[in-house]
């Protein structure tokens, strides 16, 4: 009989325990094991947790916890906005560290659990996605407001005060203001699980194309000290100049404030650095160069990409702008230095040009003309070197009688572009005319007249201009190289 009761009571007990849950064993709670609890659902919540011999360290855990797991959420989206940039495009956004971001991504402790002879404690940290998203889309609009801002800056810095360079700054300003926006977008994405859209915001295809468009009009030229012949000891006679301008439609307007650099090929030793003037220009002044006979040296006046990035406040190593600094160093143009020589024929050109009545601040045809010459083995000669230069144009035996005994050959003479059709917006043509002559100034022979008008074609009228302009000085170089190599060895 006593059987059957403890029987019956067992059978009791294990119907009125069914259906209940397991009572917590000693040891963690079960949000540690699970690193889930039940008051903050992942939909809702980010969560952390983390364990250590204190509390303190086992919060620190836990917030540590949160952030790891947060990053790799970033990690994720990022590497799929990554795949979305164009192989061709120089400025990519994604390329950026993200751990800055876990200042704003603080979560609070909100349990804890210590163990019974205090050996042992867990923390559980939390943070509510909705916070997260508000501070992310708070600041996200603030970086588009400073985005915009740099964006206007920019444009008056170009179109108002014809100030290129301060315009690149203010526009690359505008594209990390850009990528701000984006980190921040990806941190609100992981927030909430949704990309940020706003159709009010920059277009990054617009803050490049700016961009582009700047430095597609900005050349270098060597407006002073190309083609000089140095002396035994490799003294230059006349210092460097080099002019920076910029073409911006039917504008052009010198670039100031450009940062250059002056290397010394071959070696590449770093002599000099500057940036222009107002005027657009800068004077190297290198004391010596290597002289020997039979080899000629070349100075190679760059952009200073570096300085550049230090002045809009990047590093030279950033990898969202590579590329771009990479485009920045191809600007340059160079200054070929002739070895000593005692037989050098001394030319002096000196051509007058304009576009449609205008003056230019450089010349398409004097620079072509020195480039040749100069490669040619020619001494050129500097017209600032001379006491009073012949006036442009002037009666042949005058302009020969005032640069005798400075020079062995005078070419001189005027040429003028101008559009000349307009087929298309993007396509125009320009006819340069005028009339070159090569004197020997001894004599004040005419060695050879180059009288005709050439066409040429660009996107714009200022393209037009230049490509007439260049093929014109083409075709009086092949002139007037004919006719001095048909002279003796003294061409006067």
């Amino acid at each position: 009989m006593t059987r059957i009761k403890w029987a019956g009571l067992f059978c009791f007990l294990c119907a009125a325990t069914a259906g209940c849950p397991p009572k917590r064993t000693v040891g963690r709670p079960a949000w540690v094991v699970s690193h889930q609890h039940e008051k903050y659902s992942t939909e809702t919540y980010l969560t952390g947790t983390g364990e250590g011999r204190s509390l303190e360290e086992a919060s620190q855990a836990a917030k540590k916890d949160l952030i790891a797991k947060l990053n790799m959420r970033l990690g994720i989206i990022l590497q799929e906005k990554k795949q979305n940039v164009a192989e061709d495009s120089w400025f990519n956004p994604y390329q950026l560290l993200l751990e800055n971001l876990a200042n704003m991504a603080q979560g609070k402790i909100v349990h804890t659990w210590r163990s019974s002879d205090g050996s042992k404690h867990a923390a559980l940290a939390a943070l509510e996605r909705s916070q997260l998203a508000k501070r992310a889309y708070e600041k996200i609009q603030a970086a588009y407001a400073s985005c915009k801002l740099s964006l206007e800056k920019g444009d008056a810095a170009l179109k108002e005060d014809q100030n290129p360079y301060q315009a690149l700054l203010l526009y690359t300003q505008a594209l990390l203001d850009f990528t701000m926006a984006e980190k921040l977008g990806i941190l609100l994405q992981a927030a909430t699980g949704k990309a940020l859209s706003d159709s009010s915001a920059p277009k990054v295809q617009e803050l490049m194309g700016k961009i582009d468009r700047l430095l597609d009009g900005i050349e270098l030229r060597s407006v002073r000290g190309d083609g000089q012949r140095v002396d035994d000891q490799g003294v230059l006679s006349s210092p460097l100049i080099t002019g920076a301008y910029m073409t911006d439609g039917p504008d052009r307007f010198p670039v100031k404030g450009l940062p250059l650099r002056f290397s010394i090929q071959p070696g590449e030793s770093v002599d000099i650095r500057g940036a222009t003037n107002e005027f657009g220009a800068f004077t190297a002044r290198v004391e010596k160069v290597p002289a020997e006979k039979g080899k000629t040296s070349l100075i190679v006046a760059r952009i200073d990409g570096e300085q550049v990035f230090t002045d809009a406040g990047l590093k030279p190593d950033d990898a969202r702008f590579s590329s771009l600094l990479k485009r920045i160093k191809i600007f340059e143009t160079s200054f070929r230095l002739l070895a000593p020589s005692e037989a050098a024929v001394r030319v002096l050109v000196l051509v007058k040009e304009s576009i449609t009545g205008t003056n230019l601040p450089s010349s398409v045809v004097l620079e072509q003309f020195s480039r040749t010459l100069a490669r040619e083995g020619f001494d050129l000669v500097d017209p600032e070197s001379l006491p009073q230069p012949p006036e442009t144009p002037a009666p042949p035996e005058n302009a020969a009688e005032s640069v005798r005994g400075k020079a062995d050959i005078l070419v001189v003479g005027s040429v003028e572009a101008k559009v000349a059709q307009v087929i298309t917006d993007q396509f125009v043509f320009a006819k340069a005319s005028g009339k070159i002559q090569a004197i020997a100034t001894e004599s004040g022979k005419v060695l050879a007249t180059f009288d005709q008008e050439v066409r040429g074609a660009g996107r714009d009228a200022q393209s037009a201009d230049k490509r007439a302009l260049t093929t014109f000085a083409r075709k009086a170089i092949r002139t007037v190289l004919a006719a001095i190599r048909k002279q003796p060895e003294n061409p006067s």
